[in-house]
């Protein structure tokens, strides 16, 4: 008697983990969470060459249109502020991260890669995609590179 009493209850645990799994597939789809994404980019240490700048997904659970451009060069004693960089992402994990790498190719260095990231938000029934903007601030080697080669041994 004792271990039909427990073989229902496990029987009604695992059926009520089962509805709720099923309910939280409807905000999780096979493409996943979907939000509109602006990254908003400052560099400061860049060259008088530019550079390349290029943004693709971190991890596999994020997913978004890799893109690459050319960024001018500017002055290095000061920071610029890119123009927004608006495109829609997606997350298939169940904790809705997104990070991105973010990889500054300068003529003549290594280049360098930073990782940002940020959680999506779920839609919310009958709204508009959710959007969602996250500043990076980006220090260019050319700079540091060049003072590191004047500096003087003693």
């Amino acid at each position: 008697m004792g271990t039909g009493i427990i073989l229902g209850a496990a029987v009604a645990l695992f059926g009520l983990s089962m509805v709720s799994a099923a309910s939280g597939q409807a905000f999780l789809d096979d493409e996943g969470i979907k939000n509109k994404v602006t990254l908003q980019l400052q560099l400061s240490g860049l060259g008088k060459q530019g550079c390349v700048i290029e943004i693709k997904p971190a991890h596999p659970a994020c997913s978004f249109k890799p893109m690459k451009f050319k960024v001018g060069g500017m002055a290095a004693d000061r920071a610029v502020t890119l123009d927004p960089i608006v495109f829609d992402a997606s997350s298939t994990g169940a904790d809705r991260d997104c990070s991105f790498a973010i990889t500054l190719r300068e003529p003549g260095q290594n280049p360098r890669t930073f990782q940002r990231g940020l959680r999506l938000s779920e839609p919310m029934p009958e709204q508009d995609t959710p959007e969602k903007t996250l500043k990076c601030y980006l220090s260019a080697s050319s700079v540091a590179n060049r003072s590191e080669t004047s500096a003087q041994r003693r």
